[in-house]
């Protein structure tokens, strides 16, 4: 009866989890992306790149179970943004592509597919707010890399949750 209880009490948890450690690590890259495309309008490869690099390195080492999801999350997040940069006559850019590339190597496809969803519809609202009060036109070059941040963030909260959800209706 008190055998439970004590195993219970005494059994040491873990301070963080490299889920936890992950999602971190994206948050402490991509603040500084967002503001350097904020001032400068461009994402630096130091940061897009290095830190892609170093989240790999860190899924490898923390969750070799989930490490080909990073890899198929970061292959979702190029080939996709490579895809909308290309269609669009280039006007996404590099920086983008290869922040996105990152957003998938953290969050895996199913995280980094709910980060593009809540920053495009963020993105989206922004822009119709400030066309509507006529701060913008329709010519304006917004700076996507704060959406994105956004969305990473808004991912790291809930994706588990809404891809459970989303199969739960589908299955």
């Amino acid at each position: 009866m008190f055998g439970s209880l004590f195993s219970i009490t005494l059994a040491p948890k873990p301070l963080m989890s490299p889920r936890l450690i992950l999602n971190a690590s994206l948050l402490l890259i991509a603040v500084p992306i967002s503001i350097v495309d904020l001032r400068e309008r461009r994402v630096p490869d130091i940061l897009s790149v290095g830190g892609t690099v170093a989240v790999l390195g860190l899924g490898a080492i923390l969750r070799r179970e989930g490490f080909l999801g990073q890899l198929l999350g970061m292959a979702a997040g190029t080939t996709a943004f490579w895809s909308v940069r290309f269609a669009s006559g280039r006007k996404l850019g590099w920086g983008d592509v290869k922040f996105s590339a990152l957003i998938g190597a953290a969050l895996g496809p199913a995280g980094w597919f709910w980060a593009v969803m809540a920053a495009s519809l963020l993105g989206l609202a922004v822009a119709g707010f400030l066309r509507a009060f006529r701060r913008i036109d329709s010519q304006a070059h917004i700076p996507f890399a704060p959406f994105l941040t956004a969305g990473a963030l808004f991912s790291a909260i809930a994706a588990e949750s809404l891809t459970g959800l989303l199969l739960g209706v589908a299955g």
